[in-house]
């Protein structure tokens, strides 16, 4: 009766530290569902960069072209409603149009 009762004890014990150690896996700071969240915030940062470096691209092209291409910065300042000495600009506006 002695032995059953040490014995149940023992595998009472052994029940929680088994409890405690898969909590710990799990839950702990380095466990599975933290591990989770952060590979889940790695893939979207990764994608961030992604796009950035994508934005980085063609923000450089613009700078080239600008520091570079004559005709590329007049059609930017013409899209900006700039025009050239002596120059008219003529706007065509339709009948049904409202100002």
């Amino acid at each position: 009766m002695k032995q059953v009762r040490l014995h149940l004890i023992i595998f009472i014990i052994f029940c929680l530290i088994a409890f405690w150690i898969s909590y710990i896996i799990i839950y702990g700071t380095g466990g599975i569902v933290n591990r989770a969240n952060i590979t889940r915030e790695l893939r979207a940062l990764e994608h961030e960069i992604q796009e950035l470096e994508k934005e980085k691209e063609i923000l450089e092209w613009e700078m080239k072209n600008l520091n570079e291409n004559r005709r590329y910065v007049e059609s930017v300042a013409r899209e900006l409603g700039f025009k050239k000495k002596d120059e008219i600009i003529f706007k065509f506006i339709k009948k049904n149009e409202v100002r």
